[in-house]
């Protein structure tokens, strides 16, 4: 019955919903974003509580056409038929439905793919699972412990935190391991071989399952964050409530398509949201429709799909404070025995008006179609939920390998993947007129907007922070009127105002059912007048972007090669002085947020002139246009029929750049000027690249669905992830700033360069490198991430294959954003694992020219990429470049991914050192195996066997005596660590004045009656000499730990005026509790003179001599 394709990208909603509470949560923010984590795990640890409701009516005996034959070929384990009879030779594969379901419950059980269930399942998904079921006939008992609705396996032991061992539920071995044939003796399990059978009950059984969910939730320790779920997998309709007979074809069915949508509503209004997963092919419309409606109002919604149909037709208001003092229009059934089971306690607040009681049996009724013949009084003639259409709100599932998929990607989501890990932007070296920090944040709301915040800090002399903040850019935003706001998109490759009148964007390009919807979307994103002032919040929350300011062109930056007195880079500084005070250009902090925009705020101080915090102006990526619909509701719709989404989400780079006028000259013969440089800014979309990252339209704006695509095929060849602008003149308000490029040189791409680009995590690093003795500035970004893990025996694409996204790495003229170089999984297959990092980009010869990179992958590995350098002949050039792996950990098998960007630096005997952590930044809260820190010397070239860490010396993280002794021998290659269990890296790390600094995160842990909502977890801050590894704490100590502290962020060291240095880093859990407090802590080391950062070595750095 369902049509469309499931692919993973439907899980990226669900991490919405499982995090739409109101709680306050707090990023950090930096320049440089570590990609994506979950963050909402740390400040509330308990795991997902995810009850499966499973259809064992007589019809799930049946092939998914819908016949009694259902066997198939051995071959077609997608069960697409066709069917015999009974098992043969060759065609033994059961494709009763039945059976597809246990194996696709199977497959999402067996988290880690080693086709067993065993308690690393248990620990990888993350999920407390139950399995509740309804076969043989009615059930009017509500009592879910017995009869033909039975809860058979609980979620865990009533009271406890450790769930129901995932062997148990599927096989009934309570310890131990089970394979997909694996049976157990009596209903006691998934995997019990008893033939379908009966009518559906299906309002029942949803009753049924929130008492349970009620009963369990009231002695769960973790109730005050825990969230539980209903996943229903159904192929059929209700045949059994209101005094049904069982058949499916009977009188009075409309009755029991109203029951459904009630209990489904019932289970909603009490934090339970349904996901409704329909299984069949050939799927009458008003059975769809039904479950449509019971998605619906069990607030859920398939958001790869195309929502179509009027909520308004079948109108129920929205339960609010259900489980607080004072509820209102909450739906509640009485679950004691009776003729029509388990009634509305309140009609109104179950069914649309005009239906006074549960089983109302109407006056106008009419005969109708079902299965063929005529039905009488079949359907209602108003308020019908099977015949008032619907669709895009149910998963829909027409054979095997789509509903293993929809199971597997709801679980893989519901586990979590949503958190934020930046820190705060401060100036490296900090002068009188930006003595400030600022830093962003965000409050989770009822979905789909959350609050965002970034607000500036004063810094005292002494380095401390200064509180409470000066200002909050999105208090200020609230305060300007839409009519104020400058928000541009663009359309035809143009930047155009988003504004009502402006004809050019059109309906389609909303995804709005007519123009009155496109102007009610444009408007509700401006905050337009037919809103209450204040009424809806502005700024979207800053969630894996990081603020980054655009100040006045760095000052030490020499440009050796130009033969022009004064230097062109001097004059172009001089004429672009951007500071925070009035009369001069304006100095402008960049943010990226999931309301759908880039915004640019001023930085100077609140109020006149110079109205610091207020909204320069904002873009609106073009191939997001069509998803802001996801987000926008009108006064009549209830928010949280709307799910939070990602959209300008990944981090923002500037650099100022030289992009030659004329024919290209040799270095040494370059006379350069003013004209040709500018400042760059190139904005990503990070996780908001997802269902419309590739377009068919060169320009990104298609107006039409078919337009976009999460990968390339053949139809969607233009990247939508990255788009650049010359923000040269940073007082222009009017947002007349050139837009330059798109990814691709505003273009297509060829399959063999688009089809590793995935979505854009890392941040795109910017310098020059020489290429035939010319000078050219590029930036260089890794493949990115797909979520898919290994390109090998992995299939995320439902185009057939394996999903290569992610696994390269690119090199891009800034010129005019075509590519470069590339090297990709079609190099070397050894890159089987995403580059999701940004990489490191050095200039190891010192020549002015960028000359290595590394990035690591979600496999542990790292890899290098070489260019020219310094004593290469003047013809080397692209050809001459070369890739390979730097360190090898596949025999880690992926169990320690490299999520965040290296650093590096010189060290003794002018060696040059990586460093890197490992950890997972999508599930920090998972146990894992003991992951590790890297401080790896270069000295090999591509072509030599890679490092491995028996290369490495083991240093003791503990240890206050254990220290790496350095040499210049060829077994002397650097040192590694191995943290304790569960702690990780999950922000860069930084390297100052000969020190190492890193953070890493550990989660939570307690007895199985501990509070899990109280468990954000410890930080720890590590200080070690960057060669040796010796601790830099009090009496030696490598780290300081910070219990309760929750993630921190990067250390950021900061010049004072005064030529102090200070060290910041931000913690997820505020100091003051309840996120009242601060976040932001200052370490200070007094020995510490005002040198120059001694960290990545950037193409303009003159600290290395050879």
């Amino acid at each position: 019955m369902f049509k469309k394709s499931l692919r993973t990208f439907l899980w990226m909603y669900l991490i919405a919903l499982l995090v739409c509470v109101p709680v306050l949560v707090w990023a950090q923010t930096d320049d440089e974003i570590p990609p994506a984590n979950d963050e909402q795990d740390t400040f509330g640890g308990a795991s997902p509580d995810v009850l499966i409701v499973l259809d064992l009516s007589g019809s799930m005996d049946w092939n998914p056409a819908g016949g009694d034959n259902k066997y198939a070929m051995d071959t077609d384990t997608a069960c697409a038929g066709p069917f015999y009879a009974s098992s043969g030779f060759g065609h033994s594969l059961n494709c009763s439905r039945v059976a597809i379901a246990k194996r696709a419950l199977f497959s999402v059980m067996d988290a880690n793919n080693d086709n067993k269930i065993d308690a690393t399942d248990a620990s990888e998904l993350n999920v407390r699972i139950g399995y509740m079921r309804f076969r043989g006939g009615n059930d009017t008992l509500g009592n879910y412990a017995s009869g033909k609705n039975k809860l058979v396996t609980a979620l865990s032991a009533m009271g406890k935190n450790t769930g129901t061992s995932y062997s148990q539920t599927y096989c009934g071995v309570s310890k131990g391991t089970c394979y997909q044939n694996t049976t157990c003796g009596s209903d006691t399990c998934i995997n019990y071989n008893a033939s379908p059978d009966g009518g559906t009950p299906l309002a029942a059984s949803l009753k049924e399952a929130k008492k349970y969910l009620d009963a369990h939730k009231a002695q769960d320790a973790g109730k005050t964050c825990r969230k539980k779920f209903v996943i229903l997998v159904t192929d059929g309709a209700d045949t059994y409530a209101c005094d049904g007979s069982g058949a499916e074809c009977q009188a009075h069915m409309y009755e029991r398509r109203r029951e459904v949508v009630a209990a489904a509503k019932a289970l909603y209004d009490y934090g339970y949201k349904v996901f409704v997963i329909g299984f069949g092919s050939g799927m009458p419309a008003y059975l769809s429709n039904t479950l449509n409606w019971m998605a619906y109002y069990g607030g859920t919604d398939d958001s790869e799909a195309d929502n179509s149909g009027a909520t308004t037709a079948y109108s129920i208001p929205r339960g609010s404070d259900c489980n607080g003092a004072s509820p209102s229009n909450c739906c509640v059934f009485s679950t004691t025995a009776g003729t029509c089971p388990f009634p509305a306690t309140v009609a109104s607040a179950c069914y649309p008006a005009g239906i006074t009681a549960s089983c109302q049996e109407d006056a106008a009724e009419s005969a109708a179609v079902c299965q063929g013949s005529s039905e009488t009084d079949f359907k209602a003639d108003a308020l019908d939920p099977g015949y008032l259409a619907l669709s895009g709100y149910a998963f829909m599932a027409s054979d095997a390998d789509k509903l293993t998929k929809s199971l597997q990607t709801a679980l893989s989501v519901i586990s979590g993947e949503s958190y934020s890990f930046t820190q705060a932007s401060i100036q490296a070296v900090r002068t009188a007129d930006e003595n400030f920090i600022y830093e962003a944040s965000f409050e989770t709301q009822s979905c789909p907007l959350w609050h965002g915040h970034l607000k500036r800090y004063n810094i005292n002399a002494d380095g401390s922070i200064v509180t409470p903040s000066t200002w909050d850019a999105a208090t200020v935003l609230n305060a300007q009127t839409a009519a104020d706001r400058n928000i541009k998109t663009l359309i035809g490759g143009s930047l155009a105002d988003f504004q009502t009148s402006n004809s050019s964007i059109t309906a389609g390009h909303l995804n709005a059912a007519d123009a009155t919807e496109k102007n009610n979307v444009i408007n509700f994103i401006r905050g337009g007048d037919q809103y209450e002032a204040g009424k809806y919040w502005r700024l979207g929350d800053i969630f894996h972007s990081s603020p980054l300011s655009i100040g006045t062109p760095n000052a030490l930056f020499y440009d050796q090669w130009d033969l022009a007195e004064p230097k062109a880079y001097k004059t172009f500084r001089t004429n672009h002085i951007r500071t925070s005070a009035a009369g001069d250009g304006i100095r402008i902090m960049f943010v990226g947020a999931n309301d759908g925009q880039l915004h640019a705020f001023k930085t100077g101080e609140l109020g006149s002139p110079v109205n610091g915090g207020s909204e320069l102006w904002s873009f609106i990526p073009p191939n997001q246009l069509r998803r802001l619909k996801l987000i926008y509701h009108a006064d009549t719709e209830h928010p949280t029929d709307k799910s939070r989404q990602y959209y300008v989400d990944g981090p923002t780079s500037a650099a100022e750049i030289w992009v030659q006028n004329g024919s290209d000259t040799a270095i040494t013969a370059t006379t350069k000027e003013v004209s040709e440089w500018k400042t760059l800014m190139v904005t990503s979309l990070g996780r908001g690249g997802t269902t419309t990252l590739w377009s068919s339209s060169t320009n990104c704006d298609s107006s039409s669905a078919a337009g976009f695509s999460p990968y390339w095929t053949a139809t969607h060849t233009n990247y939508c992830g990255y788009y650049a602008f010359d923000i040269s003149d940073t007082n222009d308000d009017s947002l007349s700033w050139p837009f330059l490029w798109r990814l691709g040189a505003n273009a297509g791409l060829p399959e063999a360069t688009g089809k590793y680009l995935g979505q854009p995590w890392g941040k795109m690093f910017i310098g020059r490198v020489k290429i035939n003795n010319i000078e050219k500035w590029v930036g260089f970004i890794s493949g990115g991430y797909s979520g898919c893990g290994k390109a090998s025996g992995n299939n995320c694409k439902s185009d057939g294959g394996p999903d290569v996204r992610g696994k390269g790495f690119y090199v891009v003229d800034l010129k005019d954003g075509s590519i470069l170089w590339k090297y990709t999984y079609a190099n070397n297959a050894d890159m089987n694992y995403d580059l999701a990092a940004g990489p490191a980009v050095v200039d190891y010869d010192n020549d002015g020219f960028l000359d290595r990179a590394y990035v690591g992958d979600l496999g542990g590995s790292i890899w290098r990429f070489q260019f020219c350098k310094k004593s290469d002949a003047a013809s080397c050039n692209t050809a001459n470049w070369s890739g390979g792996m730097f360190f090898d950990d596949r025999a880690g098998s992926g169990i320690r991914p490299i999520y965040t960007s290296a650093a590096a630096s010189i060290g003794n005997y002018d060696n040059l050192w990586v460093y890197v952590g490992t950890g997972d930044k999508t599930q920090p809260t998972r146990p894992q195996a003991s992951d590790r820190f890297y401080a790896i010397k270069d000295r090999r070239n591509n072509g030599d066997a890679p490092y491995v860490v028996g290369d490495l010396y083991q240093n003791n993280e503990t240890s206050t005596s254990d220290v790496y002794t350095d040499s210049n021998d060829a077994s002397a290659n650097g040192w590694y660590m191995v943290f304790g269990a569960n702690e990780k890296v999950l922000a860069d790390p930084t390297i100052y004045k000969e020190r190492l600094f890193f953070t890493t995160y550990t989660p939570a842990t307690g007895s199985d009656t501990s509070n899990p909502c109280d468990s954000p977890g410890s930080s720890s801050i590590y200080n070690l000499d960057y060669i040796t590894a010796k601790g830099n704490w009090t009496g030696g100590s490598k780290f300081i730990s910070q219990a309760g502290t929750g993630v921190a962020s990067s250390v950021v060291a900061s010049v004072n005026t005064d030529g102090t240095v200070n060290f910041y880093y931000s913690t997820s859990v505020s100091s003051g509790g309840g996120g009242t407090g601060d976040h932001i802590n200052v370490l200070t080391d007094p020995s510490m003179s005002a040198t120059i950062p001694n960290s990545m070595i950037y193409w303009h750095d003159r600290r290395i001599q050879k």
